[in-house]
This record gives structure tokens, sequence and C-alpha cells, in this order.
């Protein structure tokens, strides 16, 4: 739980991937602060295996005394992202802090997949042109996203006089004992596929905070 200090009173953040879990905790959290909150994701009606819609997050803060606004965004398409930051603008005036935290372990609608473990269901075996659009939709969803937002982001930021991007890595990726390869991008190619989503990432967020240092001569 946090405790209200209206610290954000005022500030304008967005949270991918806020209609259940980690994104919902930190969108919630947000606004006990005082920020008013763009709820972004994909969910905008309940799903069969998978509870929370950006609805429901919006519902839970508006009934704490905060003030929220759902957008329907899916984060692999660029015309999504842009939409989603008019969106915020138009609303509130201005953005101070993004959360890209939405991801894509899968590459899939995650419902088949859960059925299928629980035996309700018989997927049948992936082609090839499958599995190629399984790899692209999570690089899309976990690297260009994060990247693409944070640029559409700091030019609203700079007006404003700064902002904060933070960028929400996967922690599946520590499990495997190669941990200069999290910090070193020039060893990407002998990482798994988790392992090159945080190099990404995580060098990406490196070259931006770099790049707006020094347009602000910090």
């Amino acid at each position: 739980m946090t405790v209200p200090d209206g610290s954000l009173n005022g500030r304008v953040a967005i949270v991918t991937g806020a209609s259940r879990g980690i994104g919902r905790q930190l969108a919630l959290a947000l606004a006990d602060h005082g920020a008013s909150v763009v709820v972004a994701a994909r969910s905008v009606e309940e799903r069969r295996t998978l509870p929370g819609t950006v609805g429901e997050t919006v519902s839970q803060i508006v009934e704490a005394g905060g003030t929220a606004l759902a957008v329907r965004c899916d984060v692999s398409q660029p015309a999504d992202l842009e939409a989603m930051v008019a969106t915020a603008v138009e609303a509130f005036g201005r953005l101070d802090l993004v959360v890209n935290n939405a991801a894509d372990m899968v590459g899939q609608d995650l419902e088949p997949m859960v059925e299928a473990m629980f035996g309700t269901s018989q997927p049948a075996a992936p082609s090839a042109a499958d599995l190629y659009e399984r790899w692209a939709q999570q690089f899309a969803t976990n690297v260009h996203a994060p990247w693409y937002l944070s640029m559409l982001a700091a030019r609203h930021m700079r007006a404003g006089g700064g902002g904060v991007i933070v960028n929400v890595t996967s922690g599946a990726a520590r499990a495997v004992p190669v941990a200069e390869v999290l910090v070193d991008v020039r060893r990407e190619a002998h990482a798994t596929q988790p392992q090159r989503r945080v190099c990404r990432v995580q060098g990406r967020t490196r070259s931006i905070d770099q790049r707006h240092r020094r347009r602000s001569g910090g």
C-alpha cells in the first residue's frame, strides 16, 4: 500500500499493460500520489482465462478519489501508441511520466495456450509462419514499443520542462547465469530471448537518457 502524499499532483502518467498485475498496481500507486493516470492495455473486456480490464483499473482509481482515463492500446501497433499519447495530452494538457510495462512472452493469444494446458482444447502444431509471427510480435511489443513510446513521450516532456520514463524489463533473464549479457549489448548474440529483450531495452534506455541529457545541457 502507498501513502498518499500529493507528490504527483498536477502530473500526468501513462502506464501500459495496466489492466492487471504489476501495471495495475503501478497505476493505482501513481494515482494515490496525485497523478492523473492514462490506463492503457489491450483488455477492454473480460477474457476467458485472464481477469482484468482497463475499465476495472480506472474504476478502482476513481473510487479511491483519483483521476484516470482508460485507453485501449496494442503497444505493438505504432498507430495505437501515437493515438494514446495524443489522447493523454488532449485530455490532461501535458505528459510527465511513462511506464513501459506491457510485455508479451508468448507472441500469441494466451487463452488458447492456457486452455491447452488444462486439456480443454487441442491446438494444431504451429507452422513456420506462425512461429515467425510470434517472434516478431514479441519484439514489436517488448523492444520496439518501449523505444517508440519513449520517443513520442519525450517530445511532450521536454515541452513541459522534463519528465520520467520507466522501462520494466524481464526478471526471467536473471535466472540464467550469464550476468554480463544484461549490461553488455555486444554479447547479445549469445543471449536467450528474454536476455535479448533486457539488453535491448536497457541499451535503448541508456541511449534515450544520454540523448536527452545532451539536448537539455544536463
